[in-house]
């Protein structure tokens, strides 16, 4: 990585919440990839809104990422989320403070939940009209793992033929958000890569009809309440 720092947009992130944690982390990440400054460092995988509370109150891992940026050891700062309450968590987030980025699940089975999709589209908007990055992830999720366990580098069961990887990097690309982060299985990013290549941009009629058919799946973030 130092040798090649000027050719990569390189990004990292915390799941610390305290202010002091964070800096121990930033600063074992940047010893790790010797580098001296990130282009992006971000909040991850704030799931609660009691983490979200934690890491934006006083003395919370949010002032050393601003402190980060007022050091020049990152010129951005983002937020990523996961869990059904992810769209809330983040319209919340916005709300607190002016973050760059966003990153948070896209997915044609997630939208089946009317109330997960209402959130998500105010999420888009509201990042459209404030020129915040929206990176979307999961976007060939087909759901939890079955009776089987785990078979792949994901959280999640991926879609693993053509025509599914490629309809779901088409409906999460249709939502207007920059960009979809890579699937972690490496035998499934030849194919993912190739859909984006041959992505397509949906109407609002073929969109509708992969949210209707999306009921033959179990989403993988289930409201538990």
């Amino acid at each position: 990585m130092p040798r090649m720092r000027d050719r990569f947009f390189l990004g990292c992130k915390t799941l610390e919440r305290t202010s002091q944690g964070a800096t121990v982390e930033l600063e074992d990440s940047l010893r790790k990839l010797r580098v001296d400054w990130f282009d992006l460092y971000q909040l991850h995988a704030v799931a609660t809104f009691d983490e979200l509370d934690r890491a934006t109150a006083p003395g919370g891992a949010l002032e050393t990422i601003v402190d980060a940026r007022q050091k020049g050891l990152t010129r951005y700062i983002g937020i990523t989320t996961h869990g059904v309450k992810a769209p809330e968590i983040l319209l919340e987030a916005l709300r607190r403070f002016d973050f760059d980025s966003v990153l948070f699940p896209v997915n044609f089975i997630q939208y089946r939940d009317p109330l997960y999709r209402q959130k998500a589209q105010e999420v888009i908007q509201l990042c459209k009209a404030r020129d915040v990055g929206i990176m979307a992830i999961k976007a060939v999720c087909k759901g939890p793992y079955d009776e089987k366990g785990k078979q792949f580098n994901t959280m999640y069961l991926p879609f693993t033929d053509m025509e599914h990887i490629q309809q779901g990097v088409n409906f999460s690309l249709s939502q207007d958000v920059s960009g979809l982060c890579s699937v972690g299985e490496v035998s499934l990013l030849p194919s993912f890569i190739q859909a984006c290549q041959n992505y397509r941009r949906l109407t609002m009629e073929e969109q509708e009809d992969m949210i209707a058919a999306a009921d033959m799946y179990t989403p993988y973030f289930k409201d538990t309440n």
